[in-house]
């Protein structure tokens, strides 16, 4: 692998723990720029499944947008931590369920409205968007559903449009200094009362206080009984980068941000060459 130089221990360390738990993000991570999987990965985590390590999605698609990966991978006792671990699932019980604040909702979108390219806010099984635009078709893509298109800014409407409680307003602008500075203006506004998390160049977050990655790999470790020891975790962005730093061993992508890949324990391929069975054969010794 690339990075060779870890932070912790040495990694020959970190393998003598039985592993229970692998955390997957999705996009740009385990699933190809095409939106498949590819069938080394799917090889890969079978045979970890075979090896009694359940598999979890950690993701910031809603629930909808996330599960069919695991019906895609064979997986019916997968767990879902969507919505940036907003919304934890494991089967049908919620393990976290935590709803934006219509405060912190409406705040945050009249600084967006008008001014970011596309807008979306996201239930557990729908979403509202903005925009008829190429984001939007991509969206349409990624979440093989069609979206609510409409005004978001009001709260109450796009909840009823919805009919489910809403959980995150994604913001997508048309460049990186663009999304950055509307960015650092919703920090101003409401950073001390939300989380701000950057999902790619191009978009961020806005999400209710104490909603991260971070966090949903402790509830995996509470309600699982396992160690931080006994977890890895895959991912390739900002909002994965506290998620690989708190798992037992944190692979970054070789598509990765620079931030993710500084707080991970070493970096893999990337998710067009097999970036996670590649690391699973290291890991894992498959």
């Amino acid at each position: 692998m690339k990075k060779t130089t870890l932070k912790r221990e040495a990694f020959s360390a970190s393998i003598s723990f039985v592993f229970s738990l692998i955390l997957l993000d999705i996009d740009g991570t385990l699933i190809k720029d095409d939106l498949s999987i590819s069938q080394s990965t799917v090889q890969a985590l079978t045979h970890a499944r075979e090896m009694g390590i359940r598999i979890a999605i950690s993701t910031g698609r809603y629930i909808y947008g996330a599960k069919f990966y695991l019906d895609e991978l064979g997986i019916e006792d997968g767990i879902i931590s969507s919505i940036n671990g907003a919304l934890i699932k494991d089967g049908e019980r919620y393990l976290r369920n935590v709803p934006i604040d219509k405060a912190l909702y409406e705040r945050a979108a009249k600084i967006v409205s008008g001014v970011a390219s596309s807008s979306i806010a996201f239930s557990e099984n729908r979403y509202a968007i903005s925009a008829d635009d190429d984001f939007y078709q991509m969206q349409m893509r990624i979440c093989r559903s069609y979206g609510e298109r409409m005004d978001i800014s009001s709260f109450d409407r796009v909840r009823e449009a919805l009919g489910e409680p809403i959980y995150k307003i994604l913001v997508k602008s048309r460049t990186p200094k663009e999304s950055q500075r509307l960015k650092m203006k919703v920090i101003e506004s409401v950073g001390d009362i939300s989380e701000i998390v950057s999902s790619s160049a191009l978009s961020f977050e806005i999400l209710p206080k104490g909603t991260n990655k971070k966090n949903a790999v402790e509830i995996f470790q509470k309600e699982l009984g396992i160690r931080r020891e006994e977890i890895i975790a895959f991912g390739d962005w900002d909002n994965d980068a506290d998620m690989l730093s708190a798992a037992g061993v944190g692979v970054a992508m070789g598509n990765a941000s620079p931030y993710c890949k500084e707080r991970a324990d070493f970096i893999t391929k990337d998710n067009n060459h097999d970036g996670i069975s590649y690391a699973l054969k290291e890991i894992l010794k498959i």
